[in-house]
């Protein structure tokens, strides 16, 4: 079941600003997309404001059962589309709006990074025109990756970005992001359509695909089996962990107490380390077997350039954000569900 991630909101935010709105959800089947759903169900529960929730999904049969005990309480609504499905048309009113759905599949970065592009583009201005149109203020999930490479370990702001190289087809998922921050940008100026890009670490949690192998998970699988730890690289590049519940308070903060129009850098501070760290860090969390090196270089190009980046967030702190759930607590959330889940659906741990 997926983890209630605010069944308890936090008291200090003010909600009473989403009395009566009706949201739009973008990808709220996706792993960040359920998580939303279940904050804003807690917060209804608790504050009774009359919210309303509209959800963009690809399967209506797959997602009414997914989000049955939500139906009621958000008087859940529907829309059949996805971000190659042309203009999106939604009715009536809409107030805010996330827009959470990505291409996030590592395979699919390096062996289809033009359709990756084309999906990525077209979706947003279908989003964004929308938004326009219905004078709804948009909150985007973007990525730490929007920085690119950086190399060295000063902490950058919102606005320090580092070098994509262009001539790289796995830049495809960096650029895309960085030219999406740019659109907002300029709807803003055009439209007058205010926006929160909300730039995530690498966020993770509960609730993530059986099937998703980016290097977290697939950590966690190991030491969790008592399996080695393998590294195909050599975990020199850094990451900034964000626990989801803690991604998602911050969407939340941007949407009812943040600036009209910005961007947030969202990390755990205690989260910035190497990938190798990481691994050793999950290894002695779950009481794993060790971590072992081999560095392939085929398997390289399927990752992100090496990076040293460490996120600055005193923007989104200033706004009242701070983790709630400790990484090495996120850690051991995140392998209970991992093994609960696999065990139901009779795969091998």
């Amino acid at each position: 079941m997926l983890e209630k991630v605010l069944a308890a909101p936090v008291h200090d935010l003010p909600y009473a600003n989403l009395r009566g709105c009706r949201l739009l959800v973008i990808g709220a089947t996706g792993f960040i997309g359920r998580h939303v759903l279940e904050s804003l169900y807690a917060i209804e529960r608790k504050h009774s404001l009359g919210i309303r929730v509209v959800c963009t999904v690809r399967d209506e049969r797959r997602a009414r059962a997914m989000f049955a005990r939500f139906d009621r309480t958000l008087a859940l609504e529907y829309v059949n589309w996805h971000l190659l499905g042309g203009g999106l048309a939604v009715a009536g009113t809409i107030d805010a709006l996330f827009h959470l759905a990505a291409v996030t599949n590592s395979a699919a970065m390096v062996e289809q990074p033009a359709s990756l592009a084309r999906e990525a583009l077209i979706g947003a201005f279908s989003v964004f025109d929308l938004a326009a149109d219905k004078k709804a203020r948009v909150i985007y999930a973007s990525s730490m990756e929007a920085y690119g490479a950086v190399n060295d370990t000063n902490p950058r702001k919102e606005n320090e970005l580092g070098h994509i190289d262009l001539t790289k087809p796995r830049s495809a998922y960096p650029e895309t992001k960085r030219m999406i921050e740019n659109i907002l940008s300029c709807y803003e100026a055009q439209f007058d359509m205010p926006f929160a890009v909300v730039r995530l670490g690498q966020t993770f949690g509960p609730g993530a695909s059986l099937s998703d192998h980016r290097a977290i998970y697939s950590f966690v699988r190991q030491a969790a089996a008592g399996l080695p730890i393998t590294l195909a690289t050599s975990g020199a590049s850094r990451t900034n962990l964000l626990y989801v519940s803690d991604a998602v308070d911050a969407m939340i903060r941007c949407l009812v107490n943040g600036d009209r129009s910005g961007t947030y850098n969202v990390s755990d501070p205690s989260g910035s380390m190497s990938v190798l760290e990481l691994a050793h860090l999950i290894d002695g969390t779950l009481k794993g077997n060790g971590v072992q090196v081999k560095v392939d270089p085929r398997v390289n190009a399927k990752y992100a350039a090496e990076t040293r980046l460490v996120m600055e967030t005193s923007r989104i702190q200033a706004i009242g954000w701070r983790p709630r759930t400790s990484i090495v607590e996120g850690i051991q959330r995140t392998a209970r569900d991992l093994h609960g889940r696999a065990l139901e659906a009779g795969l091998e741990w």
